[in-house]
């Protein structure tokens, strides 16, 4: 009778140290994905802050070159010089079509985040081509769409340092009530193998955001090139 109280006593303790290990594990876990985000957040921020200074500066560049562009023009009609007036107006017009097209994303905030992206491309020497034309994130909470959008971007940039050819493209289109995103760089040189490879690690707030809105994450490993599509349904009703 001793021996088997011994024995539940015995089963009971160590049913008591597996339940509080699986529960310290679980809050561990919790904790590591809180400070993930709250490292996410900061890292957004602190590249905000540096986009609004460039950005002033550029804004400040503009408006002087705009007063100089202004009066060429007015001098130039006044002067009745129509040739030149033409030819100078044609100009600007080709300018604004390259500053249109090349990156331009309708989502100031996103737009923001690739002027600074771009210039830390240039500095790590990687060649940038970006598409989002017709993505304005209408339907999705702006923050979320920031960190997913920054989380890609990120990852994109770290797989293109480390890769042979030193590329990325960033594309994307928001139609037919969904929001696409498409990341490709050179594949991780340990899986660069055929079909679809799990999610990694640096891609798991940009995956939770994409499941919120009934969409997902999937990564493509094919010839030495990895593409990351995510993807999520915007709440237009919402007008989140």
């Amino acid at each position: 009778m001793l021996q088997q109280i011994i024995l539940i006593l015995d089963f009971s303790v160590a049913f008591a140290l597996i339940l509080w290990a699986l529960l310290s594990y679980g809050r561990r876990k919790e904790e590591q994905q809180a400070n993930y985000y709250l490292k996410l957040q900061k890292a957004l921020m602190d590249e905000h802050y540096s986009v609004l200074k460039s950005q002033t500066t550029m804004v400040r560049h503009l408006r002087h070159d705009l007063a100089n562009h202004v009066q060429t023009l007015k001098a130039l009609d006044e002067g009745g010089k129509t040739e030149e007036y033409r030819k100078y107006e044609e100009q600007l017009k080709n300018l604004y079509t390259i500053l249109r097209v090349d990156g331009a994303c309708p989502n100031f905030a996103l737009d923001s985040i690739l002027v600074r992206k771009k210039e830390q491309c240039e500095e790590a020497r990687i060649r940038l081509e970006t598409r989002l034309l017709t993505v304005d994130g209408r339907g999705i909470d702006q923050t979320e769409l920031l960190l997913a959008f920054y989380e890609l971007l990120e990852y994109g940039i770290a797989q293109a340092e480390k890769g042979a050819e030193k590329e990325l493209r960033v594309s994307g289109s928001q139609e037919n009530g969904w929001l696409f995103l498409e990341v490709r760089c050179p594949a991780p040189r340990e899986k660069r193998r055929r079909g679809r490879g799990r999610t990694p690690a640096g891609l798991r707030q940009s995956a939770m955001i994409a499941e919120k809105y009934d969409g997902g994450l999937s990564v493509e490993q094919k010839d030495g090139v990895e593409t990351v599509y995510w993807t999520a349904k915007p709440d237009e009703e919402s007008g989140r």
